[in-house]
């Protein structure tokens, strides 16, 4: 599984090429939370871009606000640099704040329309089964689930309906590693992608580059790689 984090100004400014140095493949980066804007989104999504860590956003959904709104609120932070990984939807409770299945569907869906793709959605178990209502929520089996588990299982357990996951939370505080990975903050989430690399970029729309077929004489196989090599950023 491929190695990622998600963070937000609670971690401080970032140290982006530690955290690449470490094997950090991906990384969900907090927008916003309601109508209110990450005041480290900005330099955290220019540096991880910058790196090369594949980027998602994401934004809260809170409660007695317009949820029409507050989408059009998280979208106007990444319309121009969408990032590589489809945005996410962090469904769950924000202090007083605990929004229902309501408040999400008109988040998630208009985040849709406006970026093109379908929203990935962040939950956990623990906040989804406190609606009685849902297992009934199937019409949100179709988005790509990053399930918050907890857990040293091998695989993180999903309420219903759910029966597949993309992206797993396995951890919320990383063993308290985060100044490896270059946080300011002891504390870093830890996530996991459901696949290997080709899988990843297939879910994220973008083909693995193939090397050219291995014919001829080695003098005309080196250079048919090295030639290929260019194009995807050699510079001898």
């Amino acid at each position: 599984m491929l190695h990622g984090i998600d963070v937000s100004h609670h971690q401080g400014v970032i140290d982006w090429q530690k955290a690449k140095d470490k094997g950090v493949v991906f990384a969900f980066i907090r927008a916003t939370y309601g109508v209110t804007k990450d005041r480290q989104f900005a330099r955290n999504w220019t540096e991880a871009k910058r790196v090369g860590i594949y980027r998602s956003a994401y934004g809260w959904v809170i409660d007695k606000l317009n949820q029409i709104n507050n989408a059009a609120i998280f979208w106007d932070q990444i319309k121009n640099d969408p990032g590589e990984i489809p945005p996410a939807v962090d469904f769950e409770s924000f202090g007083a704040s605990k929004p229902g299945f309501s408040a999400l569907q008109l988040y998630i869906t208009e985040v849709e329309r406006r970026c093109k793709r379908m929203p990935i959605l962040y939950t956990s178990g623990g906040y989804w089964r406190q609606f009685r209502e849902h297992k009934a929520q199937t019409w949100i089996k179709d988005y790509p689930l990053w399930i918050a588990h907890w857990t040293t299982l091998d695989q993180p357990t999903l309420p219903p309906p759910f029966d597949k996951w993309v992206f797993w939370q396995w951890i919320g505080d990383a063993n308290q590693v985060g100044k490896e990975y270059g946080m300011e903050s002891k504390a870093v989430d830890f996530d996991r992608f459901n696949g290997d690399i080709n899988d990843f970029k297939n879910f994220i729309g973008g083909a693995i580059p193939q090397p050219p077929e291995q014919s001829g004489t080695i003098e005309q196989r080196l250079a048919k790689l090295e030639s290929w090599a260019k194009t995807q950023g050699y510079n001898p």
